[in-house]
């Protein structure tokens, strides 16, 4: 028998391993503690985002691949 994995959305699109992790309505935000894990993740939002922009996705208010200091971390909002 072979052993079942699973792959998230987020690993499935190429997202640095973030920290910590949260969900809103229209985005979430993924929490690093390296400016070039963020800046890996906040490319990787800005492409994803065009795609689902394409597809009639709003945003609202939000800016997917903004990358704002949290703390201790960088906090990069993600579609």
């Amino acid at each position: 028998m072979t052993k079942k994995t699973t792959t998230t959305p987020s690993e499935y699109r190429g997202y640095p391993p973030a920290l910590d992790t949260k969900e809103g309505c229209k985005v979430g935000w993924r929490f690093y503690a390296t400016l070039a894990d963020a800046k890996k993740a906040a490319r990787i939002a800005e492409r994803e985002a065009s795609r689902l922009e394409a597809l009639g996705y709003d945003w609202g208010y939000q800016t997917p691949g903004r990358i704002e200091r949290s703390g201790n971390t960088f906090k990069v909002t993600v579609p």
